[in-house]
This record gives structure tokens, sequence and C-alpha cells, in this order.
């Protein structure tokens, strides 16, 4: 009764650990670009200029595919939402202060990761491969 406890408790610690450590956060998703920004912007500069704007900024320097490939049967796919959001792509000016270098500002939408399963015929090959060959095998390999 205890070790079955245990493997319980165990198991439960596992399944949050993997839960935890595959979860992605919000990102920000330019229109028209398969990239999300992910890092948000938390300098100083960068919590200013959110509070001014209105929405969050995000650094450009930590980015994710839009859509991922297929891993695993699983793949992430970044859906925008309805807030708005903003990355500086060149950084900051020196100069002005609080503005994005060469007005680089661009705005998107606040998107969050799901993941999602690929599509079964891209493995349709691996299936018909498979099949073929342990017919194969089985005709090869009967008595007559």
């Amino acid at each position: 009764m205890v070790v079955a406890m245990w493997r319980f408790r165990f198991s439960c610690l596992l399944f949050f650990v993997f839960a935890i450590s595959y979860s992605s956060k919000a990102g920000c998703l330019i229109s028209g670009s398969q990239i999300v920004y992910t890092q948000p912007d938390n300098s100083s500069l960068g919590a200013l200029l959110s509070n001014l704007l209105g929405f969050p900024v995000y650094s450009n320097s930590v980015t994710a595919p839009a859509v991922s490939s297929c891993i695993n049967l699983t793949q992430t796919k970044y859906q925008a939402g309805s807030t708005n959001c903003g990355v500086c792509l060149q950084g900051y000016s020196q100069v002005l202060g609080l503005a994005c270098a060469n007005n680089s500002l661009v705005q998107g939408k606040v998107a969050t990761p799901a993941m999602v399963a690929c599509p079964i015929d891209d493995y349709a090959w691996l299936l018909v491969v498979s099949s073929a060959s342990m017919l194969f095998f089985k005709i090869r390999n009967r008595k007559d």
C-alpha cells in the first residue's frame, strides 16, 4: 500500500514537471510574419514604453516560429488574439531616449501557443512501407 502511494505521488510529480517544462508563454505575432517574439521587454525603457502605449512591448532578441515543425506527432501553433503588442525591431534610440530607432516599432497581436497533432497524412508512407514489408515476409516464409 505504501509503495503504491509513493509510485502515485512520483508519477504525479513527473506529470507536473513535464507539464511545466513544456508550457510556453505568449508572444507577439506580427501580421504577415511567421515569427513570434516571445521575450517581454523588461528593461526600464521597455516597461516605460509599454505603460505609455498601453500594450505590452516585446524584445526583438528571442523569437520562435509561428508554426513549429512536427516533432513526436505534435507541433506548436501560435494563435493571435485581440490584444495589441509591439516590438522595437531595431532597438531603442540613444539620442531620443524613449523611442524606437528609425521608427522601428511594429505592432502585432499577442499570440498564445497551442499544441496541435500533426496530420496523419504525413506518415502514410511509413504505414504503407511497414505493411508491405510484413506482407512480403509473410508470403516469403509461407510453406507450400
